[in-house]
């Protein structure tokens, strides 16, 4: 008659040590936090400070970068000595939203302003992307044959496309500082309004869509998308008639 006594008492001592076991990590875990949380929120106000000392800023929603050139074809240019480095602005990105694959120019190439510079891959869209100004392809960003999703994910620093050696100093001419935040500011606007009028729904309050955009536009407006903010046009996929 003692055994099931027994049996109950230790079941419950032995549900009390686990319990007494979960608390204990569970203070651990608390303590660990509390001593961690003012590195991370160091660590984040840090990023910040850097973000704010290399010039980037948010501007209607959107990462702007000081200090830059901006092309109305939504290309940044920085210079670097005598080369100017080129990448996608945010604004890019957003019509794009996605880089499955980039085929970079060769180095040593010639083009004039508007040509073909590159091709990106965007799901099952193929897009040819112009040069904003005429030069020589210097360098290309190798890492985008591995890595081609960083002109969405970080198109101002690990994202950049190509270096250019410029044909001449026009590029001086294009927006900067100032200027080139007044024209963004426009353009995210314009933005916000081409994504809501061809996905036929409204934005959210703060200006984000409440869904992605390009799943509910067809191709053609998507196609129409690119070309009036990149001055893109659809290209040919590789494999497809």
């Amino acid at each position: 008659m003692n055994a099931i006594p027994d049996i109950l008492s230790t079941a419950v001592v032995a549900i009390a040590g686990i319990a007494i076991r979960l608390l204990l990590a569970a203070a651990i875990v608390a303590a660990l936090i509390l001593v961690l949380l003012p590195f991370v929120a160091g660590a984040e106000a840090l990023r910040r400070v850097w973000l704010r000392v290399a010039g980037f800023e948010q501007v209607a929603g959107l990462t702007w970068r000081s200090g830059t050139y901006y092309a109305p074809v939504h290309t940044w240019l920085r210079r670097r000595a005598r080369l100017l480095r080129v990448g996608f602005d945010d604004i890019a990105t957003r019509v794009l939203r996605q880089s499955d694959a980039v085929s970079l120019p060769a180095e040593g190439a010639r083009v004039n302003a508007g040509d073909a510079l590159l091709t990106v891959t965007s799901g099952s869209r193929r897009f040819s992307i112009p040069a904003p100004i005429g030069g020589v392809v210097h360098r290309v960003n190798r890492r985008l044959s591995v890595h081609p999703d960083a002109v969405i994910r970080d198109p101002y620093r690990r994202g950049w496309l190509v270096e250019l050696a410029p044909a001449d100093e026009q590029y001086t001419a294009l927006p900067c500082d100032l200027k080139a935040r007044g024209w963004f500011a426009g353009e995210a606007l314009r933005l916000s309004h081409a994504l809501e009028q061809g996905a036929g729904i409204v934005a959210a309050d703060g200006g984000d869509l409440v869904i992605p955009p390009h799943l509910a536009m067809s191709d053609a407006q998507l196609d129409e998308l690119v070309k009036d903010f990149l001055a893109a046009r659809p290209a040919p996929v590789p494999g497809r008639a």
